[in-house]
């Protein structure tokens, strides 16, 4: 692994686990271990280091959806893998830091918009092979049916309880996959 990543990897980790207001950079230089100066060689400053984490990460999700839409597993795989790539974002703690580190270098509002029409895109181009397939109520807008996905995931990324229960309990993900796609879908298979 580069030095680079080294360092991307272990700030994004400290991130995570201590926040980023609390992380110094000589934190993460032990974490990484590689010199402070090393840091700087690679990220001028802490903004540079929040810009490139935050793209990083975003980048790498948005990539996990378009690839997700563009295989060719049947839709109803495509759903939940692209749920199940959505709430590892959030699961991981990734998307929260996102949030927080476009609020520390505005930069990084670009990519995080990027990402969010990427999610919209896909999703939106899922659902509608969905009702041309025949697979997807089309007596439902297609814009009611984003929004209520929308609305699981959000709720996911917001309720630490929720997705705690979601993550641990097998029997509850299957009811609960089942329930959502079982109203939008015309014919349900359950999950695995």
């Amino acid at each position: 692994m580069k030095k680079s990543e080294k360092i991307l990897m272990a700030a994004t980790k400290l991130w995570l686990q201590n926040s980023v207001k609390k992380t110094t950079m000589d934190d993460i230089a032990e974490s990484a271990n590689v010199s402070k100066m090393t840091i700087y060689k690679y990220y001028s400053d802490k903004d540079t280091l929040y810009l490139e984490v935050g793209s990083y990460l975003l980048a790498s999700y948005s990539k996990q959806l378009m690839s997700i839409s563009g295989s060719e597993a049947p839709l109803n795989e495509k759903m939940a893998q692209m749920i199940t790539v959505v709430s590892a974002f959030a699961g991981s703690g990734d998307y929260a830091l996102c949030q927080e580190l476009v609020r520390y270098n505005d930069a990084l509002q670009a990519p995080f918009d990027q990402y969010r029409e990427a999610y919209e895109r896909e999703l939106y181009a899922l659902i509608d092979a969905g009702v041309a397939e025949g697979k997807i109520r089309a007596d439902i807008e297609r814009q009611m049916i984003f929004y209520y996905i929308d609305m699981g995931i959000v709720y996911y990324q917001h309720n630490e309880h929720y997705r705690n229960h979601l993550n641990d309990d097998a029997a509850f993900q299957n009811q609960f996959m089942t329930f959502l796609m079982g109203n939008i879908f015309i014919e349900v298979i359950p999950a695995r």
